[in-house]
């Protein structure tokens, strides 16, 4: 458990704190390897912080082993108690970042953030070895899809936008089973592929009713997957790295009941956004997933 010791002498005080300790969140933790050279520095005290003043920078020195000082931007998230540092350049491969933290900076009401000071190593892994990894699990997926056989094709329910019918390459729908399920609508993100040509799209995304039969839809190039609505009552379906430009554009879009995209979600700091699951929480922030590959010598794991 993190402790705050409050000085109070009739000034303001000051929050006493050693490298990481009196301090509710610090990331990357001190200390750490393998970061990733895109991160951001995020060092959160605990106590709703002051308006940074112009003077604030100063107070935030970054530097790394191999090109010196790292500057960047440097401001408050939004709960206003969360100090965010991103830096101009990505750091490089393998060096060691110096965080310092000088005292001035001062909680809302008064009392001065104490002294901290920390480091962290970035990851040598070579951008090829994390892209070949994510290449080699995007085929794995592909792998596993069956052989569409024979389908029977829907054609009776009409376009949310309109009146005509399902497009000609809207995929087969097949219900295997009916036994009176509970009233409700389905939601499924549907995508092709070519496993011979390699070639990905049309999807779509729609909300069918139980027998399978499109209520809604709307067509995209490339992929669109995990079509699901989320508790506040927005839809959310996942682009990934065969319907983005690349594997770092992947993210979930967020839309409305028109399905209309207000909003679009994905992983900072340089990882590769995942489709496995993003769940949207009460305050708009997501919950998401990341697979980070690494090269590591098993020896320094397993003894």
């Amino acid at each position: 458990m993190s402790t705050i010791v409050l000085l109070y002498t009739g000034l303001p005080a000051t929050l006493i704190a050693g490298p990481g300790e009196g301090f509710q969140y610090i990331s990357p933790r001190p200390g750490a390897k393998l970061v990733s050279p895109q991160s951001d520095i995020v060092i959160r005290p605990g106590e709703v912080l002051a308006p940074l003043n112009a003077g604030a920078e100063e107070l935030f020195r970054v530097s790394g082993s191999h090109n010196g000082a790292v500057r960047g931007l440097l401001f408050l998230a939004a709960d206003d108690k969360t100090l965010i540092f991103r830096p101009e350049r990505v750091f490089q491969p393998g060096e060691t970042v110096t965080v310092r933290l000088r005292r001035g900076l001062r909680a809302a009401w008064g009392a001065e953030i104490g002294a901290l000071e920390f480091r962290f190593t970035v990851s040598a892994t070579p951008e090829a070895v994390r892209r070949q990894f994510y290449e080699a699990q995007t085929a794995e997926r592909l792998a596993t899809i069956p052989s569409p056989g024979n389908r029977h094709r829907f054609q009776r329910k009409m376009n949310f936008f309109g009146n005509d019918s399902l497009p000609p390459d809207f995929p087969a729908i097949t219900v295997d089973t009916l036994s009176h399920p509970a009233p409700g609508y389905l939601f499924l993100g549907l995508w092709q592929i070519d496993l011979a040509g390699g070639t990905v799209g049309p999807a779509f995304i729609t909300m069918m009713d139980d027998h399978g039969t499109p209520l809604l839809y709307r067509r995209y190039e490339g992929s669109a997957l995990d079509f699901k609505l989320q508790r506040n009552g927005l839809l959310s379906y996942y682009v990934g790295p065969a319907g983005a430009a690349s594997y770092e554009n992947s993210r979930f879009y967020a839309l409305d009941e028109t399905f209309a995209i207000v909003d679009s979600f994905r992983t900072g700091n340089g990882y590769v956004t995942d489709v496995h699951d993003f769940v949207l929480l009460p305050n708009n922030h997501a919950l998401m997933m990341s697979y980070d590959p690494q090269t590591v010598r098993m020896d320094t794991i397993v003894p």
